[in-house]
């Protein structure tokens, strides 16, 4: 798997950490298409499915799971409101 920017594990662990598309796209403050067009595009980078999508809910992977965890201690918690999600 290879990395991502600082802005993208930012943004996976605000996904990941959330029990939505919804939820994390609240918290972030956009719009839900916009946090799934950006986790596809860090999946894309990373060739790796982080996350499985379903239509009521959203589970890491195993991959997911371990690259959060690999590197959540790189990761400010506080103030996600306004994480950029453009994808370029």
């Amino acid at each position: 798997m290879r990395d991502a920017s600082s802005e993208d594990l930012k943004f996976f662990v605000v996904v990941a950490r959330s029990a939505g598309l919804t939820a994390a796209a609240r918290e972030i403050g956009t719009l839900v298409s916009s946090v799934s067009k950006r986790l596809s595009h860090i999946e894309d980078r990373l060739g790796a499915r982080l996350v499985r999508r379903t239509t009521r809910q959203l589970a890491s992977t195993s991959e997911g799971e371990r690259y959060a965890r690999s590197r959540v201690d790189r990761v400010p918690t506080h103030r996600t409101r306004g994480l950029p999600v453009a994808t370029e």
